[in-house]
């Protein structure tokens, strides 16, 4: 039986501003602080830690990748890529393939997101390229015939793996060499991850009770069921597997709870309770770290899930910052 624990991230490290920003100590990563409007990091390591000072200010939204380095941000209107959080002079530029998005999705690389806008129907894939400069492509969805839920983008950024919004949703692959490519249908959208190495997409099927398990998506695409979803939990909200792939866990937001499944027997092995209810489950870091809510009260703590050898969740309280 896995041990768990709830912890509260208490300050241990420092951070000074001079001319330029200096990080002293640990940064676990990033967050959009709504009360401040700003990127902030969070400074320590799980058990003692606590919100930065802000890093970049007057930001309306953001959606920043794994590993915190790079964030997708709309400031006064306009969409912008920052890269270089973590450094004295992060670099700002401008997305001009989309005029606004509500939908950001970062791969796991951190290298590639999409992003998109419900309102016009516009998809965007960015990929940052290994000079650091910024490729946008386009990408044709109408044919879809409905609004887009949740997405997925490969490692490569080359491959999208998307779920129409409508009931019944339909799930699709991607891609700027083919037409979209119907995987298969649920009763209505659900949460999903990738898994097998972003060779498979776990998908949660709340009206069915099960979570299933996409093989072999960008090929075959064969469909079966991967297990059952806990009694009680009727309104997954996120699903994610950890980096290892030795465990799967999706967040119910009605039961608040996450519930916890060993990949290779499928079996569900301890149910993690939440103080607040899951907003998602988004990679945080390139390690074992996974954001659980936005913080979008102010003053709702941050929720983080640790997927590593001892899976816990642990919260940073927002607002609060250390005194200079």
């Amino acid at each position: 039986m896995l041990r768990f624990r709830i912890a509260a991230f208490l300050l241990i490290a420092s951070l000074a501003f001079a001319d330029e920003i200096q990080f002293s100590g640990i940064v676990t990563g990033f967050v959009l602080d709504a009360s401040s409007s700003s990127i902030r990091p969070i400074l320590g390591v799980p058990g003692a830690a606590m919100l930065g000072s802000p890093v970049a200010q007057d930001i309306d939204a953001a959606e920043i990748a794994p590993g915190g380095d790079r964030a997708v941000v709309s400031k006064g209107g306009h969409l912008h890529l920052i890269s270089g959080l973590r450094s004295a002079s992060p670099a700002w530029t401008p997305i001009s393939g989309i005029s606004k998005a509500d939908k950001v999705t970062w791969n796991s690389a951190g290298s590639a997101a999409t992003l998109y806008s419900s309102d016009t129907g516009a998809l965007l894939l960015i990929r940052i390229l290994g000079d650091g400069s910024l490729e946008e492509l386009s990408q044709d969805v109408a044919s879809l015939g409905s609004a887009l839920g949740p997405i997925l983008v490969d490692r490569d950024g080359r491959y999208l793996v998307a779920m129409t919004a409508s009931e019944p949703a339909t799930l699709y692959v991607l891609d700027r060499q083919s037409a979209p490519k119907p995987i298969a249908q649920f009763d209505r959208p659900g949460p999903m991850s990738f898994a097998g190495k972003e060779r498979d997409v776990l998908v949660a099927d709340a009206n069915r009770g099960q979570i299933v398990l996409i093989q072999d998506v960008f090929g075959a695409a064969g469909a079966l069921s991967f297990g059952s979803l806990p009694d009680g939990v009727t309104t997954p909200v996120g699903l994610a597997v950890s980096p290892d792939e030795t465990h799967a866990f999706v967040a119910d937001k009605a039961s608040k709870r996450i519930a916890v499944y060993e990949m290779e027997t499928r079996n569900v092995i301890d149910q993690i309770p939440l103080d607040a209810e899951p907003a998602f489950v988004k990679r945080f870091s390139r390690d074992s770290l996974f954001l659980l809510n936005s913080g979008a009260s102010g003053n709702e703590p941050f929720q983080l899930l640790e997927t590593g050898d001892k899976p816990s969740v642990y919260f940073v309280p927002a607002g609060a910052t250390q005194s200079q």
